[in-house]
């Protein structure tokens, strides 16, 4: 699983392929366990990068987080895996959250209690589309694919006031 990981407290602004970065992309991160049994796995499609977020790597945020960490708070993804007590939401659901740390990875764990389930027509559109409907039109799938991101970017412009920049995973 890939995840964009601070393995120390600095400038979040240097680019990546520097030495002196505080971030690194982990192509081989661990996939985080469901650890209660109202906890849910989303395959995270959309993030935003918000001021929280960069004080967090800086080390200035009120809440110091051990390193390395995954940052990120705030996502929208689909439901892979939800533990034994979870009723709200379902495998397959869009769903938009904020948590505390962890979202810049493929693979997000967070307790039902942070999650929101994204409209309905969303739903639908994502359930045809593993139905098969759209295997065969490859300009349907574009249109997913914009379908899915703006949703995305709508729900996280209602999740958080502070919304900066948008990191996509594909």
């Amino acid at each position: 699983m890939r995840a964009l990981v601070c393995r120390a407290l600095g400038d979040p602004t240097i680019p990546l392929s520097s030495q002196a970065s505080p971030l690194f992309i982990d192509e081989e991160h661990p996939r985080p366990p469901l650890l209660w049994p109202d906890d849910v796995r989303v395959r995270v499609r959309a993030v935003s990068l918000n001021y929280a977020t960069l004080l967090s790597i800086k080390g200035s945020y009120q809440e110091k987080h051990k390193l390395p960490f995954v940052p990120g708070s705030d996502f929208c993804g689909i439901v892979e895996e939800v533990g034994s007590e979870v009723s709200l939401v379902r495998i397959g659901d869009a769903v938009c959250g904020l948590g505390d740390i962890g979202s810049f990875a493929e693979e997000h764990v967070i307790s039902e209690s942070k999650l929101w389930v994204c409209l309905l027509f969303f739903w639908i559109f994502h359930t045809l589309k593993y139905h098969n409907f759209f295997v065969f039109f490859s300009w349907f799938k574009f249109i997913y694919s914009l379908f899915l991101y703006s949703i995305c970017f709508l729900c996280i412009c209602l999740v958080t006031i502070e919304f900066k920049v948008l990191v996509l995973f594909s």
